[in-house]
């Protein structure tokens, strides 16, 4: 691969943690679970970095990984332990957190609205848009719980 005018891409993969960089030709991903031998050189040499810099990120990654593989295994049974449960929905929660989805837009929200057939001068349009970004703001992970109503004083008398 090359920029246009011959000269190979070259990527910089920097550590969070130092500024480490590792500079690198683009990498095939394939969704097949079976990396070529460039990434696994690759992620060696990641792993390598945070063994020797970086001793607790790096327990803390095979600590996951020790999870992750539990959280894929126990996926595939049905089980009525709840303290099972509630370290699976725990540790999903946990990973959906490490993800970092793309943010939505406004104008992708009001696109959709128009796409439902939603007008400007529509009555329904805004609430269908609030409730649109409220659904953006769960899954973000800000949405903002109402205040809960005030309980209301017990009237005294003497």
């Amino acid at each position: 691969m090359s920029n246009g005018n011959g000269t190979p891409l070259k990527y910089t993969t920097t550590c969070q943690l130092c500024g480490f960089q590792l500079i690198d030709h683009p990498l095939s991903i394939e969704a097949n679970g079976k990396p070529d031998e460039r990434i696994r050189k690759f992620i060696a040499a990641l792993m390598k970095h945070l063994e020797k810099k970086h001793p607790d990120a790096s327990a803390q990654i095979q600590q996951l990984w020790q999870f992750f593989l539990g959280f894929l295994s126990i996926g595939q049974f049905k089980t009525e332990d709840p303290n099972l449960v509630r370290g699976m929905l725990a540790f999903g929660a946990q990973l959906r957190n490490m993800v970092k989805l793309p943010p939505i837009p406004d104008a992708d929200i009001e696109g959709a609205a128009a796409a439902l057939g939603f007008t400007m001068d529509d009555p329904k349009r805004e609430p269908v848009i609030a409730a649109m970004k409220n659904v953006r703001a769960y899954y973000e992970g800000t949405l903002q719980k109402p205040a809960a109503p005030e309980a209301q004083k017990p009237l005294v008398t003497l």
